[in-house]
């Protein structure tokens, strides 16, 4: 049955449900990509954690080991962090010289308007991080092919 909207497993079913065995899930948890739920608020997990642990089970299906998922886990983790603080500085009027009462109602509006801001700021972000990669994998097939080695041989 899937988890409910908020979530409603424990670690347990967590790692039942996703098909992953306990070891790569710890390795998750422990650099910090698998949150613990009370660290978001919650109880328990909830489907966004269950389409991360999935999302995990085809990468490794498609050849990725767990020690590269656990280490771009780690990347992503560090940058995101350095990212949000950044974020938050900024809206938060820490390095920018705002006109006060602008950077309330920016604050206010976008806080109002949070339901449509995180999918709007996750389709940019996601933009921002695929045509990177397209690239890098376009250029790794015509080195493979340039050198008869590795991918598009």
């Amino acid at each position: 049955r899937p988890l409910g909207p908020r979530g409603s497993e424990s670690l347990g079913v967590l790692v039942a449900k996703s098909g992953l065995d306990a070891g790569p899930i710890a390795g998750l948890r422990e650099i910090g990509l698998l949150a613990e739920p009370e660290a978001l608020g919650h109880e328990v997990y909830d489907d966004s954690d269950l389409g991360l642990l999935r999302a995990v089970v085809e990468l490794r299906e498609i050849g990725m080991t767990e020690d590269i998922i656990v280490a771009l886990g780690a990347i992503y983790v560090r940058h995101f962090r350095a990212l949000q603080a950044d974020v938050h500085a900024m809206l938060a009027g820490d390095d920018r010289d705002w006109d006060r009462e602008e950077l309330v109602a920016i604050q206010r509006q976008l806080t109002a308007n949070s339901q449509r801001m995180i999918p709007a700021v996750d389709r940019v972000l996601n933009y921002v991080h695929q045509r990177p990669i397209q690239r890098l994998t376009l250029e790794a097939v015509r080195t493979a092919q340039q050198t008869g080695t590795g991918a598009g041989v």
